[in-house]
């Protein structure tokens, strides 16, 4: 939105770290929810690198569970756990309990997908072998 977008544009020409970093992140979240993957992946990797710089770990878990929602969202179960355990940790030692809880659903939420995903791959393995060999008993 022209708002946001904005207010981005003022945080660079203030030269204010913590402002561009805060609106690259409600950037990465806007344009994550209207479906653009590209752009909400790099407001968002730009805002772990200034919030990274910053030592602000709340806004360093926020980027990496944006992260984490977009590679999920993309297929990317193994990355959006890692990003989910990740903003974990920064937030748990960073005295974010709320979100460190957050994260923590996020994490135990990827890796059940992941294992469900694993055991649906190897039942069509089952499934297609046993058709395999109902088509060798019927020729």
């Amino acid at each position: 939105s022209f708002p946001t977008r904005r207010s981005s544009d003022l945080a660079i020409v203030l030269s204010s770290v913590q402002g561009e970093a805060l609106a690259c992140g409600n950037l990465g979240t806007m344009n994550l929810s209207q479906g653009d993957a590209t752009t909400a992946r790099a407001c968002m990797e730009r805002q772990l690198k200034l919030s990274s710089a910053l030592h602000n770990a709340p806004a360093q878990a926020a980027a990496l569970d944006g992260l984490g929602r977009l590679a999920q969202e993309e297929g990317d179960l193994s990355g959006a756990r890692d990003c989910f355990e990740k903003a974990r940790d920064i937030a748990k030692k960073g005295g974010a309990g709320d979100m460190a809880a957050n994260a923590k659903v996020e994490v135990g939420m990827a890796r059940g997908e992941e294992m469900f995903g694993s055991f649906v791959n190897q039942y069509a393995g089952v499934l297609m072998d046993g058709l395999d060999d109902e088509e060798e008993d019927d020729e």
